[in-house]
């Protein structure tokens, strides 16, 4: 449980600090998306993982 939760606090609170600004400049318009599709990416690389490792450092 530990190797999934830390990775996950760090991007999203990464994820605040990069898109927030976005979001403030541009509207919700371009940012929501880009988002979208980061989650995207982030999920087929977890359901392909070849080990917790991986799993856990690579997208969750």
């Amino acid at each position: 449980m530990q190797l999934a939760l830390t990775p996950f606090l760090v991007g999203m609170t990464l994820g605040h600090l990069v898109f927030s600004p976005l979001s403030d400049r541009y509207g919700r318009g371009a940012p929501l998306p880009a988002g979208a599709v980061i989650c995207a990416v982030a999920t087929a690389l977890c359901a392909v993982a070849p080990s917790l490792w991986c799993w856990s450092h690579c997208g969750s």
